[in-house]
């Protein structure tokens, strides 16, 4: 991208600062000026990023075939489809093991980061009991990285059955209505229909 367009800008600081989650929004709304990806591995990777699978998949429809040839574009792409898939397992594997360009390389361990973390609110909501080798193979740790990290988070293992243990679920959020609630609503509804 140029330095002195806007967008360029707005990518260059998003990228310095890591503010990831902005950028696939700054590459799309600049695709749209230019009508070509001027940044496509970071617009996939930004889409990937922020979790909008169904964006990224899209995105690469549209790439023309000289753009989706590039060695991280490959693996993005991969990526992608693993994502979409939930192979969590070969996620962790190409994330690791693919040899990321040094610009793509920041964005891509935070996505690490995120990704973990998200995985272990999955796990605390989904499993009150999980094994080893399932908390391993989602989270993408060793067994004995993700022993210590969910011991960390309230897990306890039991070591005759090598399963973890919640000892406390999240609390679920009251979604309830209060009367107080109801109250305000109906008097908003009233004020807006006198109008």
């Amino acid at each position: 991208m140029e330095a002195e367009n806007p967008h360029a800008r707005a990518f260059q600081e998003a990228v310095a600062s890591g503010r990831f989650d902005e950028i696939a929004g700054i590459c799309d709304d600049y695709e749209l000026i230019l009508a070509e990806s001027a940044a496509p591995n970071f617009q996939m990777l930004g889409h990937i990023y922020n979790l909008n699978l169904e964006d990224a998949r899209f995105l690469w429809k549209r790439l023309p075939r000289a753009q989706q040839q590039g060695q991280d574009m490959a693996a993005l792409f991969q990526l992608l489809q693993m994502m979409w898939q939930k192979d969590y397992q070969d996620v962790w594997l190409l994330l690791a093991q693919h040899p990321w360009s040094s610009e793509l390389h920041p964005m891509i361990q935070s996505l690490s980061v995120k990704l973990r973390q998200l995985a272990l609110k999955l796990l605390a909501r989904a499993y009150s009991t999980v094994s080893v080798p399932t908390a391993s193979a989602l989270t993408g740790w060793s067994a004995v990285e993700a022993t210590q990290v969910l011991t960390h988070e309230g897990w306890v293992l039991d070591q005759a059955t090598q399963m973890f243990k919640l000892q406390h679920k999240p609390a679920k959020p009251d979604t309830r209505t209060s009367l107080t609630d109801l109250s305000r609503l109906t008097e908003y509804i009233v004020h807006l229909e006198t109008k």
